[in-house]
């Protein structure tokens, strides 16, 4: 029997997260190492950002913690984190020819096994100023319209790490506002964020929130020429 979360359900639960350590991690995407050494432990109530140019693994290391990208040496407690993470990227991954309600009762549903009902669909909307839009297809959306959609799911689906790529883009100011007061709400109730961006998203003070610049963790030019094994010597 499936279970409707009220909005107060939905977004005023409390977490009780194991810390994510990371240790020693070493990842090759397409055949090329890019991240390599790669310490790192993300506590409840913490807010780390990932900094650094494009291609120095930002997108990478938050794929890796989702479990989307295999890493080669290293450890990361995920068994910890199973059933805690949600994880957005660069692609919405919407359904233009549902609604917008349609589409938050479908991630619901996927990622909870629950529905919402209308009074908590209207508040979650409300979250991001989508609330009039509720009944529109989302291919009637503007980008930034899209991208605020997509943000819904971590107002809508209780998850203690929030594993977030670029969330301004898009956004206008008065939206990575709202994006800031969610991200800070979410960390008060216990909730932990790694996020990547090249923006200044927002004060959050300084016992909490840190910088990890993802080039201090680049290959060395002698590790440049590293390959990824053959099957074989595996």
């Amino acid at each position: 029997m499936k279970q409707h979360l009220q909005a107060s359900n939905v977004q005023k639960l409390g977490y009780d997260m194991p810390p994510l350590t990371v240790k020693g991690l070493r990842v090759f995407r397409g055949g090329r190492l890019v991240i390599t050494g790669l310490n790192l432990s993300v506590s409840s109530g913490d807010i780390v950002f990932l900094r650094g140019a494009n291609g120095c693994g930002k997108s990478t290391l938050l794929r890796t913690v989702a479990g989307l990208c295999p890493y080669n040496e290293g450890a990361i407690n995920q068994a910890d984190h199973e059933g805690q993470m949600l994880y957005q990227g660069h692609q919405n991954a919407l359904k233009p020819n549902l609604t917008l309600a349609e589409n938050l009762l479908h991630s619901v549903r996927v990622m909870t096994g629950n529905t919402l009902c209308n009074d908590t669909l209207s508040q979650l909307a409300a979250g991001f100023g989508l609330d009039a839009f509720l009944e529109t297809p989302l291919s009637y959306f503007s980008s930034g319209q899209l991208h605020r959609a997509a943000l819904l799911r971590f107002l809508a689906i209780p998850r203690a790490l929030w594993l977030m790529d670029e969330p301004t883009v898009g956004l206008d100011f008065e939206n990575c506002a709202r994006l800031v007061k969610h991200m800070k709400a979410h960390l008060a109730l216990g909730g932990a964020i790694l996020v990547a961006t090249h923006d200044n998203i927002g004060e959050f003070g300084n016992d909490n929130s840190r910088v990890v610049n993802m080039s201090d963790y680049a290959p060395t030019d002698s590790e440049t020429h590293d390959t990824l094994p053959c099957v074989e010597d595996w």
